[in-house]
Parts: C-alpha cells; structure tokens; sequence
C-alpha cells in the first residue's frame, strides 16, 4: 500500500544490525519506518521497544511482546530511554529521531551486540544519510565508527514524496543495502562512491533516487515536472 520496494522488507528479517529510515521532513519517514516494524511484529516472536518523539502510530501486540515510549511522557531524553530499554533484553529497538552523538553511540553500540535497530534521521540520500551519522563522531572516533558501521549497516531506505498524477503523493526512493563493496567504501571513507555503487547493485536490490524517479515516470505514475522537481529537491 505505501508502494515501497519489495526489496526493502529483506530489512526486517536480520537478527541484528542496523536499518536506517531517512528523508527530509514530511517525507513519509514514520510511516515507513513502522510499517517495517510492524512487519516484524506479524512475522516474528520478539520484544520490540520503540522511542519516539512524538508517538503517531500504536502498534498492537500482533506476534512480538511492543513497548512504546514517548520522549518528554515516558522518559527524559532519546539517549535515556535507549540506555533504559537496553536493560530490558530487547530484540528489537526503534530510533525516532537519531539526532546526537550518544543516541547515535549507543545506537551502534546495540546493533553490534545483537539487536536490530531501526532508526530515523532527516537526510536527503543515503550518502548524506552515512555522513550525517559518522559526522556526529569527534575525529578522534572517526576511524573505528566506520569499521563498526561497515559491519553492522544493513541498509538505508531513503524517500521523498513527489506528487502523482491523481493527486496523491508517490515515494520515490533510494535503497542501499549493505554488500561487501558498500562495507569497503564505508570503511574508507569514500561515501562520495556510494552512488556508482547503488547503480551497479541493481540486482541486489539497490536503487537510486534518479532511478526510482525514471521507474515512477515509466509507470505513468507521476509528470516529467513533478520528476524535475524531485530531482532537483
């Protein structure tokens, strides 16, 4: 129903890592990011807690044991709650908002020791999503966040939503999934690389934004304007 690429529900089926959901502001970002999780909750028999700010979507007990919390109502700051859940054997641990550098820490920090994090951030492609997140590391970290991202990263699902032609708003997306070849030029430093390598992990998968447009053009689903404008947003 929310036209996402198939593709991405391979992202809730890892036991542990990290999943990123970005986009600029309005893009759909939420809504995403718990139907993913709300895919795991039907399909899986785990302990989701999730930290949001504020809570838009409640997510029933379907399969998995859900703990939702909200900053300000349930707990003091992102950072406290995640420190607080992560006493409480989650499976499953949901980031509204990684927006500092000790939600982002302990963020990775739980990724590398057995969860999987899903975690939203305002971003504009998967590249500026990585360098926004390793950018909140002093250069004294710099270093060995790369090699713990490069391990721990599952995927970036990006998205934008650009006007269709009945009216209704399309998502355009960029998806990355973690390979070999994305985990190197994490490790390196090289995120500019990120783009060639999204296009020649077709099969995997991966797409970028200016593919997602053309795919959406080719469908008829939305005018060459509304792409122009997408592409140039």
């Amino acid at each position: 129903e929310l036209k996402l690429p198939v593709e991405v529900m391979k992202l809730t089926t890892y036991a542990q890592g990290l999943v990123l959901v970005t986009g600029p502001l309005g893009s759909g970002k939420t809504t995403s990011i718990m139907a993913l999780v709300d895919l795991v909750n039907r399909s899986r028999h785990d302990h989701i807690i999730t930290i949001e700010d504020p809570i838009e979507y409640l997510l029933p007990p379907a399969s998995c044991q859900v703990s939702q919390r909200e900053v300000g109502l349930h707990t003091k700051s992102f950072e406290s709650a995640l420190r607080a859940a992560l006493r409480e054997d989650p499976d499953v641990v949901v980031i509204g908002d990684l927006r500092d550098y000790a939600t982002a820490r302990l963020a990775i920090a739980a990724a590398e020791t057995g969860h999987l994090v899903f975690a939203s951030m305002p971003a504009m492609s998967a590249m500026k999503t990585l360098d926004k997140l390793l950018d909140m590391f002093p250069a004294s970290e710099q270093a060995v966040v790369r090699t713990t991202v490069s391990e721990s990263l599952r995927g970036v699902l990006c998205q934008r939503l650009v006007p269709g032609l009945k009216g209704e708003l399309v998502p355009a997306v960029e998806l990355l999934i973690n390979s070999v070849a994305i985990a190197n030029i994490i490790r390196d430093g090289k995120t500019s690389n990120l783009q060639s390598a999204m296009q020649t992990g077709r099969a995997q998968g991966m797409r970028t934004l200016n593919m997602s447009i053309d795919e959406l053009l080719k469908r008829g689903e939305v005018s060459q304007a509304s792409a122009d404008q997408a592409r140039g947003a």
